[in-house]
């Protein structure tokens, strides 16, 4: 069987193959479709069986680090441990590394004693996203071993069907609109985090939970805001998105709006659709009523607690504090298939934080910083998934 390294070589060779493909052909015939397909689905195989070996080389690696008792492995309960055992087993490992900077092999995990690549507390990070990443939630997320530029193909055959032929007559070859976007990724930071030793060698201070929420929502609510605002190297929703509605009345909303803003998305993108709203627009809609005077947003029983609000028009809805509040010339509402409409590229390891002990030591502090790639772009064969209310 070949080892990790020889797949990882043919999984980057069918990549370039298959992107050398694209850019080679003047015309993309059925043919080179299909080839381009086959290589992909190729490609998407051994990236399946890498991920397999990985797992299994660190299951092996965790074996040999309990069998052998290394001597910075430290006292663990076994991998089938209730997971506030464990929890607490990470965290101690992680205060740790913030007061030491030594690494223990079985919870944490890094290039140097200064540097983190979180398994377990990076974990911790993406299941606190809800609260503020929300629409990391709801769009198409990539991840990828390395940060070379990939090709994204878009593919529209929307506007072919059945045609009639005449018998003896050959069928005329119709070929779908292809075209491509290249998805990169750029360096990202969550800033500086200066804490007192005071504070870290305190035993009642919770600093897992203190520095997950630190760099949780700054993460989080960092991609959370490129993929809505974009900037220089990133190109975000509302750079892209056009009018689909206007509002009838200047400065204002209304019920009849929203159902014309609903009806501009196709029905194939529709019927995954879901609103985005900030908090002062769905509480304008809460108060509204329909023809017949029931309440257009229905509320979930969690208080929006989970990834969604409620509904409206029978669509979930959900809370995006970035949109923009209700006022002439703002996009206020967006719908669609947020999954159809973008796609966010982040790397496997995620976010590295740094620790920086002796810069803030005169001071008694140290400091700890978080570093991610971070790539996205607006996906839009032909037919926009997405549309967006005006108000006028």
């Amino acid at each position: 069987m070949p080892c990790i390294a020889d797949l990882r070589t043919q999984y980057a060779q069918l990549r370039q193959e298959s992107t050398a493909l694209i850019n080679g052909a003047e015309k993309i015939t059925s043919e080179i479709r299909t080839k381009f397909e086959a290589m992909i689905a190729d490609a998407d195989n051994v990236a399946a069986v890498i991920s397999q070996m990985e797992k299994e080389e660190r299951t092996a690696a965790e074996n040999r680090g309990r069998n052998l008792q290394l001597p910075n492995v430290g006292e663990h309960s076994p991998a089938n441990a209730d997971a506030e055992t464990r929890s607490r087993e990470v965290k101690a490992s992680f205060r740790s590394w913030m007061r030491s900077g030594a690494v223990e092999t079985r919870d944490l995990s890094g290039a140097s004693t200064s540097v983190l690549v979180p398994q377990d507390f990076d974990k911790q990070l993406i299941e606190a996203k809800k609260s503020y990443g929300e629409l990391v939630n709801i769009v198409d997320t990539m991840e990828t071993e390395d940060q070379k530029p990939m090709r994204i193909v878009l593919d529209n055959d929307c506007a072919n069907g059945l045609v009639a032929v005449s018998a003896g007559t050959d069928a005329a070859e119709v070929d779908p609109a292809v075209t491509s976007e290249t998805l990169s990724v750029y360096p990202y930071t969550t800033g500086v985090v200066r804490v007192s030793l005071d504070v870290l060698n305190s035993s009642g201070f919770d600093v897992d939970s203190w520095v997950k929420d630190r760099f949780g929502v700054r993460y989080f609510r960092g991609l959370s805001n490129l993929i809505y605002n974009g900037d220089t190297n990133i190109t975000g929703l509302a750079q892209t998105y056009t009018s689909g509605a206007t509002s009838k009345t200047a400065g204002t909303l209304a019920y009849a709006d929203l159902v014309s803003l609903a009806a501009t998305v196709d029905p194939a993108y529709a019927s995954q659709g879901v609103f985005a709203v900030n908090n002062n627009t769905l509480y304008a809609i809460a108060g509204m009523v329909d023809t017949n005077g029931r309440p257009l947003f229905i509320p979930f029983n969690d208080g929006a607690a989970g990834e969604f609000a409620g509904t409206i028009l029978g669509k979930k809805v959900m809370l995006v504090t970035q949109m923009p509040n209700i006022a002439s010339g703002n996009y206020s509402v967006l719908f669609g298939s947020f999954k159809d409409a973008y796609v966010l590229r982040t790397i496997k390891a995620g976010l590295s934080i740094n620790a920086m002990r002796e810069r803030y030591l005169p001071s008694y502090e140290i400091g700890f910083v978080g570093f991610a790639s971070v790539g996205g772009i607006t996906k839009n064969a032909g037919v926009s998934p997405l549309s967006a209310l005006k108000i006028q």
